[in-house]
Formats: structure tokens, sequence, C-alpha cells
């Protein structure tokens, strides 16, 4: 099947290019590419949801990816995803995989949670409504990551898993690599199950603790704070992890949220790619 990117969309983006929450750190880098999507309140006809999932259009969540791909300068037809399941798994993605699981109508690659590569002219996404995005850079062998962490990843050590995928594939050194943690839900509205606490603890141990807090009813999890921690103990070095700081349910007019808004709410995306080196391709990469 033939994709194609809609060319009916409108010309301005400056709502999208507004929204986009970017790390001035990856941005610095040459030839990467990067952003999280979000929320646009009000935006016909789903408020900027990329989400295929029911009940969302996919016609419209189609022409939404084209969108916030052209407002970070990623080619949309370059986009890769995977068939989320909060587990631990992570996908190896190659310039034959471009555009698997992207553009409407095209098959994700398998069952996974986290994608990497280092090809140019490649790039891989990631869907959130409150599990945590994680972007992952090593700038010397130019290889990127991007990771999906809800609780579950999370005491699977999604983190460690995918830096260890990175060293074995792609020669990148933990102490090279910059950690971008995007928007997830906070301690603040995290209240979380007895199931979730002790499997939390079975991996942190003695170092748990930082990221409980107590709640009214519950114990409450920080999912950025537990994630950081995994991010160090695989070898980050705390200075190259940048925490940019929103809490999906507090903010539910700037992201979508599961917690907040409930199930049927939209998708918001971290996306990273690698632009390509051959002048006919990068045209679209802008």
């Amino acid at each position: 099947m033939a994709f194609s990117v809609n060319t009916s969309i409108e010309p301005s983006l400056d709502h999208y290019r507004k929204a986009l929450l970017t790390s001035p750190r990856l941005s610095a880098i040459p030839d990467m590419r990067h952003g999280i999507t979000g929320r646009i309140s009000g935006r016909a006809p789903a408020e900027a949801n990329i989400g295929y999932g029911v009940p969302r259009n996919k016609d419209a969540a189609w022409i939404e990816r084209q969108r916030w791909c052209r407002a970070a300068g990623i080619d949309p037809l370059a986009i890769s995803t995977v068939h989320q399941v909060h587990g631990r798994d992570v996908v190896r993605v190659d310039i034959d995989d471009r555009g698997r699981g992207g553009p409407f109508g095209s098959n994700a690659l398998g069952q996974a949670d986290a994608l990497m590569t280092n090809a140019p002219g490649v790039a891989i996404m990631t869907l959130h409504a409150d599990c945590l995005p994680i972007i992952l850079v090593d700038p010397d062998v130019l290889a990127v990551c991007v990771i999906h962490s809800g609780w579950r990843g999370t005491v699977a050590d999604i983190p460690g898993a995918s830096i260890d995928a990175m060293v074995n594939e792609y020669g990148a050194d933990p102490e090279r690599i910059i950690a971008i943690i995007g928007p997830g839900i906070r301690s603040c509205c995290y209240e979380v199950g007895d199931e979730v606490i002790a499997g939390w603890r079975a991996l942190a141990g003695d170092a748990a603790d930082a990221a409980i807090a107590s709640g009214p009813r519950r114990l409450h999890l920080d999912l950025p704070d537990a994630n950081r921690w995994l991010l160090m103990r695989a070898g980050i070095k705390a200075g190259n992890i940048d925490d940019l700081a929103h809490c999906t349910r507090c903010n539910g007019d700037r992201w979508f949220s599961h917690r907040g808004q409930g199930p049927e709410t939209g998708r918001f995306a971290a996306m990273v790619g690698i632009a390509p080196t051959t002048h006919e391709e990068s045209d679209s990469w802008h």
C-alpha cells in the first residue's frame, strides 16, 4: 500500500509550533529532530489528537500527525510506531522499517514500548495520555530511542532495557546519553494500588521510598522520579537528565489524560528522528 501526505492540510502551523514541546539541548544537536505534541483545546475535530484507536477518527488523526510532524521538521511518512503493551521490549527500527505504523493504514512494528534507531531518514514515535514519555539520545553515535513508561513499564525497568539495547546495538555510552523526561501524570495525581507499590519496592529496594508519597486514601507513585532513578542506575549522569515537568492530569487543557478525561480521550506523542543525508529526502524534513 502506498501512503502520501495530505496536501489539503492548512498551510499555517503556528498553533502546532507554539504547542510543540521541545528540549533546547536536543535542538542544538545537528540533524536531530524531536518534539512532544499536545492537546490544543477547541481545535477541531479532536483537539489535535494523533491516536488512531477507537473511538477516534483515524483520518482526522492522520491529518493531525502530519501537522505535528511538519511543526517538528519531521517527514510524517518516516514515522514508525509499535503497538504499546506496557512491557519492556525495545524494537530496533532500520531504514526498511521507515513508515511502519505512522501513516494511516500502515502496520505497526509489532508489540513493544520502546523504539530505537540510528538510521538517517527514520523517525520513531510513542503515544501517551498519562504514561511517561522518555527520549534518549547519544549525540556522538547519533542513536536515539523513545520510551512509553507507565507503572508497569517502570517496575519492569524499561529505561534500563532501552539503554542496554542502545549500548549493544549502536555502541552508545550511557555517560554520553541525554535523557528527556516528558509530560506525564505526577505524584500529585497518581494514586496507585498496593500491587504498584509492591512492584516498585521489589525493583528499587531501599531507594523506593524516594518516589512514593502519601495520599488521602492511598499511596502515590512519582513516575518521573522513579524513572529518573532507573536512568541513573543504568549509567546516565544526573546532569544529562532533563525533566520537562508537566503533570498531564493537572494540565488537562494542554495534555490528554486518561485519569483526568477518561479512557476515550485522545493521545499525544513523543517523537524523535534523524534527518536524512540526501538533499531530495531532506526537503520533507523542514
